[in-house]
C-alpha cells in the first residue's frame, strides 16, 4: 500500500543535452531533511540559447524563491546559478521542516522546472524496508527504460561523454552501502557516467542501497513506503524536439 511519506527528489532527465546531475539529501533524526537538485548543460549551449538578461534571470530566480518559502513546510529556500567546470548549473537547495509531508513542494517544483522547458521523463522510486536484524534499508530504484527509448539513448550518447550522475544520500549511522561510504560524514554516494545511466548499466543500476542503523530514529518511517518522485525537465528539451 502506497502512504504519504514524502522523501523529495528528482528523476533523471536523459535525453535532454550535455547534461551532469547532482542529487542530494539529507534525512535528520527528528524527520526534517533537505533535498538539492542541480544539473548542469554545456555553457556554450546555455549562453547561446539563453535570450534572458541576468537582471531578468535574477528576477525569475527570486519568485521561485519566494514561491518555495511559502510552502509552511519549507524552512529555507536557496536556487543558484553558476559555472563549473565549462558546463552552467541551475542548483535548487531546499530544507524541509517533515519529510512525510511535501506534496506541495513538489508541485512548486514541478512548476519551476517546467518553465525551464518540462519534458515527459522518468520516473524512479525510493523505498524505505525494515530489515529482520531491525536496521531500515534504502533504495534508490530507477525505473527501467523501453527498448525503443534505450536505442535512441544509445545514438546519442557521445552528447553525455565524461558527464556524470552523483547522488549522496546523508542519514545517521549507515552502516553498509553498495556505493561509497563516508564514515565520518554519515554519507553514502554513488557516482556513475551518464552514458552508463543512459544504457542502463554500471555496477549499482538500476538500484542504489544503503543500510541505516537506529530503530528510534526511524520509528515514522512506515515500512514498505514508495516514494513518487517528482518528474523534472531541464533546458531547451522544447526547443531540440523541434530540430
Amino acid at each position: 500500500m502506497i502512504k504519504k511519506f514524502c522523501l523529495l527528489l528528482a528523476s533523471i532527465v536523459l535525453f535532454s543535452g550535455c547534461i551532469e546531475v547532482e542529487q542530494e539529501i539529507w534525512i535528520h533524526a527528528d524527520g526534517s531533511g533537505r533535498v538539492r537538485i542541480a544539473f548542469g548543460v554545456s555553457s556554450s549551449m546555455y549562453k547561446m540559447m539563453n535570450f534572458k538578461s541576468d537582471e531578468d534571470r535574477q528576477k525569475e530566480i527570486k519568485e521561485n524563491v519566494e514561491l518555495l518559502e511559502k510552502n509552511p513546510n519549507v524552512a529555507k529556500a536557496e536556487i543558484k546559478e553558476y559555472e563549473k567546470k565549462d558546463l552552467w548549473f541551475y542548483d535548487v537547495d531546499v530544507h524541509i521542516n517533515d519529510l512525510r509531508n511535501t506534496k506541495q513542494l513538489q508541485e512548486d517544483l514541478q512548476k519551476i522546472f517546467s518553465s525551464k522547458g518540462k519534458r515527459k521523463g522518468r520516473d524512479a522510486k525510493i523505498a524505505v524496508e525494515k530489515l529482520d536484524n531491525g536496521n531500515y534499508l534504502f533504495m534508490y530504484k530507477f525505473k527501467l527504460k523501453e527498448e525503443e527509448e534505450t536505442q535512441y539513448a544509445k545514438s546519442v550518447n557521445q552528447f553525455f561523454k565524461d558527464k556524470h550522475f552523483l547522488f549522496r544520500l546523508h542519514a545517521p549511522h549507515i552502516v553498509a552501502t553498495n556505493g561509497y561510504r563516508n564514515k565520518e560524514q554519515n554519507m553514502a554516494e554513488w557516482r556513475f557516467d551518464m552514458v552508463d545511466v543512459i544504457e542502463q548499466k554500471g555496477e549499482f543500476l538500476p538500484q542504489l542501497r544503503a543500510e541505516i542503523a537506529g530503530p528510534k530514529i526511524w520509528l515514522w518511517i512506515t515500512v514498505g513506503i514508495l516514494i513518487i518522485l517528482a518528474i523534472i525537465g531541464v533546458f531547451f528539451y522544447k526547443r531540440q524536439k523541434k530540430k
